[in-house]
């Protein structure tokens, strides 16, 4: 139910942000796209937020004002950094709502602008200019040895 529940407040989530395509593109030929998220995205989080406390409340966490705001405080460093977030001790229903919340946000988005994909991939042409780079380093380093 959660895994349902999570995709869902994903998908609302990506509903409300706005995409910036300028046609431009980085030095590995991917396009630059900006994301803005605006307010359905922190009213899904709040969702979350709330269903976390409420199944704690279900499994018989003592939930007070200080709990919940600690709480609070550890989330939005969650949301704030990634390695919080993997590095954080968490239950297991936290797990699954963000990896269901943050499916159903990335399907969403890329379903909306499928240029994203190419903006966040490693494509074989970033592996190949890469490969073209190095390849140029060393013939100028067996150049400059001689």
């Amino acid at each position: 139910m959660l895994l349902i529940l999570g995709v869902f407040i994903g998908w609302l989530q990506a509903r409300g942000i706005s995409i910036q395509d300028n046609g431009e593109t980085d030095k590995y030929g991917r396009p630059i796209i900006k994301i803005k998220r605006n307010w359905p995205y922190l009213v899904g989080w709040i969702f979350i937020f709330v269903i976390n406390i409420g199944i704690q409340i279900y499994f018989g966490k003592h939930v007070n004002t200080e709990s919940v705001s600690s709480d609070l405080a550890i989330d939005l460093l969650k949301e704030a950094s990634t390695a919080v977030f993997m590095f954080w001790h968490t239950e297991w229903f936290v797990w699954v709502l963000t990896v269901a919340t943050t499916l159903g946000y990335r399907m969403s988005i890329l379903r909306k602008c499928p240029k994203i994909k190419q903006a966040v991939g490693v494509k074989e042409k970033c592996r190949q200019v890469s490969a073209q780079k190095q390849l140029k380093r060393m013939s100028k380093e067996t150049t400059e040895d001689k």
